[in-house]
């Protein structure tokens, strides 16, 4: 079986957002969007997720993992 990796922008996953009220250096004030908790991940990214195991064959027979995740891309921009 053979999978295609690709990247999931951070932007396509649905995390809850929150209001958070915040101070600009010139003194006004604004509302920013957090995301909090874990997010939801679209079903067209589903196949993103994998699974570990302890060794080829409980991996080929799909028996007891032991971990699963799944594969993001994050671009960090210093400031």
């Amino acid at each position: 079986m053979t999978y295609r990796i690709r990247s999931l922008p951070i932007a396509d996953l649905e995390f809850k957002r929150i209001p958070v009220n915040c101070l600009a250096s010139n003194g006004n004030s604004f509302v920013k969007w957090k995301r909090v908790g874990m997010p939801k991940i679209k079903q067209d990214f589903i196949e993103c997720v994998f699974y570990l195991y302890l060794d080829r064959e409980s991996a080929e027979q799909g028996l007891s993992p032991k971990a699963s995740g799944f594969l993001i891309e994050h671009e960090h921009h210093r400031m």
